[in-house]
């Protein structure tokens, strides 16, 4: 099954392929129709100049309508820099049809309906193909009732009185009416065959990078468990070898601690495999999960008093009594105190360490409507950072950073991935902030919706608290 992420970078794939084709599409065609038009409207003012001697009002007309088109043609270049690609398109279709527009009428008042002006009609064909590429199939159709209009009103005003009762004139028209739906159709129906095609496009390329992407974390975790799991069985195994070999020799107190410290070792080793369990029982119990008012202040302070029971660390809360987030108490809890672990391990000792609750405004997607309110938990530490390359994949299954595995910080790698699970069956986000210097710290945040509640309602938090599976 998919998720929304994934579905929107399979959408969002084609789209950039598509954006950036129109673009370059765009430039040339930007470019190549306004010489064109230099040189047919340079050529047109020469002729009229030999036969008449003089330039005739009309082809002056049709030479300022010209101009128009060629600075519209260079505006359209101007937006591709931009990357305006639709506005681009727009005004390239509009430069065409005055540019074709003013032609059709120039000959049509001149010479009438002759073949060579009923001829110039099949030129009508080109904005349409050119708004479906550039631009879409809204503009495409709109482009088609702007021409369908036009050439009626060239031809049966413009044209003359006399050319309403020819029955040459309705034919014409009925063709070219009839011959511009249907290319307009066809269009449409291979745009939307090649749209299928470039989702499909996207779809392949996704799933080659996901590949690659889970080919990198295969190798990832392969590297995490056995650094994970073969320090404490290595530990383990030179302890019961050393006290099986030396125990005759060694005193009670030194075999006590040496039991004590294959015993650690085998409960690392138990945590482990229960924090993977864990993850499994959560992904399938989190659809069910339901929400209710949450005290943001007092979820904290539990937090806190949970990881640093003492206050060793100083850690500082920030943020208004009478803000109320709407989630599962007991998985808030979890999330703080996954990302409060996280911050008292990869800090140094004497680096500051601080909670912030604050309510911010999330926009809706529908008009007209109030904009909703979120929660948001900032835990802010004073670690090595996270480098921004490495972002995207922090809060997947095992995932534990280069330098955290050069360490001997202990970690599985769920902590931040099962934060990153209940959240999102909240109904709400996590993420990071982290500045690019080395050693400036991380921002871990949590967004929920927020809750309004009642003064007398009881807002503490369940006396049940889920095991705490710290990455």
């Amino acid at each position: 099954m998919k998720t929304s992420n994934q579905e929107f970078e399979i959408n969002s794939a084609p789209q950039e392929l598509d954006t950036a084709r129109g673009l370059s599409l765009s430039r040339y065609v930007s470019v190549l129709f306004a010489v064109v038009t230099i040189l047919l409207m340079t050529g047109r003012l020469v002729l009229n100049h030999v036969q008449l001697g003089h330039f005739s009002r009309v082809i002056v007309m049709v030479a300022a309508a010209n101009i128009i088109s060629i600075n519209l043609y260079f505006f359209a270049y101007y937006l591709t820099a931009f990357k305006k690609g639709n506005w681009a398109g727009r005004f390239i279709i509009l430069a065409f049809l005055i540019s074709l527009f003013s032609v059709q009428a120039y000959r049509v008042s001149q010479y009438g309906l002759d073949p060579l002006t009923i001829a110039s009609f099949t030129a009508e064909l080109i904005p349409i193909g050119l708004a479906s590429v550039l631009d879409g199939s809204a503009l495409m159709f709109t482009t088609t009732v702007i021409i369908n209009i036009a050439t009626a009103v060239i031809i049966f005003i413009i044209g003359g009185k006399n050319a309403q009762f020819s029955y040459l004139v309705y034919g014409a028209y009925a063709i070219n009416f009839a011959v511009d739906w249907l290319i307009a159709m066809l269009v449409f129906l291979a745009s939307t065959l090649y749209n299928r095609a470039l989702l499909e496009v996207g779809a392949l390329k996704q799933a080659y990078e996901r590949s690659v992407q889970l080919e990198k974390l295969k190798d990832q975790f392969i590297t995490h468990v056995n650094h994970e799991l073969r320090t404490p069985i290595m530990t383990m195994q030179g302890t019961i070898e050393f006290l099986g070999e030396a125990r005759d020799s060694l005193p009670e107190s030194a075999q006590n601690d040496l039991i004590q410290q294959a015993r650690r070792n085998a409960q690392r080793l138990v945590d482990l495999l229960n924090s993977i369990l864990d993850a499994r029982q959560i992904e399938r119990r989190v659809a069910t999960m339901e929400t209710e008012p949450a005290h943001a202040l007092t979820l904290a302070k539990a937090a806190v008093e949970i990881i640093d029971p003492l206050q060793e660390r100083g850690i500082q809360i920030t943020g208004d009594s009478h803000i109320f987030a709407m989630g599962q108490k007991t998985a808030i809890l979890q999330i703080l105190t996954n990302y409060l672990s996280n911050a008292v391990k990869y800090s140094p000792a004497g680096a500051p360490i601080a909670i912030f609750i604050t309510k911010v405004s999330a926009p809706e997607h529908r008009r007209g409507r109030r904009k909703a309110e979120q929660v948001v938990f900032s835990v802010q530490d004073g670690g090595p950072g996270v480098p921004p390359n490495q972002i995207p994949l922090l809060f997947n299954r095992f995932v534990r950073l280069e330098h955290h595995l050069a360490s001997n910080i202990p970690g599985n790698g769920l902590g931040l991935y099962l934060s990153k699970i209940l959240a999102e069956s909240m109904d709400g986000s996590v993420g990071v902030e982290s500045p690019a210097a080395d050693g400036a710290g991380s921002i871990f945040w949590l967004k929920l919706p927020a809750a309004q509640v009642a003064d007398d309602e009881d807002t503490a938090p369940r006396p049940a608290i889920a095991q705490i599976v710290s990455n």
